[in-house]
């Protein structure tokens, strides 16, 4: 069943580590996806402890774009910063 308002459910992966950094030294990224309208936002990170649990950049910055914020947040695995 699909969200019926916007930022009402985000939904959170991390992805990596990538075979080889990029050029700027990156391996890993999380991307955050609205539910409802799909809109998605990407981070890229050097490292996955970049991503500390229930606290993201990509949290802090829809934060500030939407006071109300989001009403949850759903990441797609357990989080391990191994």
């Amino acid at each position: 069943e699909k969200s019926v308002e916007v930022f009402d459910l985000i939904h959170s992966d991390v992805w990596g580590p990538a075979p080889e950094k990029s050029h700027t030294g990156y391996r890993f990224y999380v991307s955050f996806i609205d539910d409802m309208t799909r809109v998605t936002w990407i981070y890229f990170l050097k490292n996955k402890c970049e991503v500390p649990p229930g606290s993201t950049t990509g949290h802090q910055q829809l934060s500030f774009m939407f006071p109300n914020g989001a009403n949850g947040l759903k990441s797609e695995g357990p989080f391990d910063c191994r």
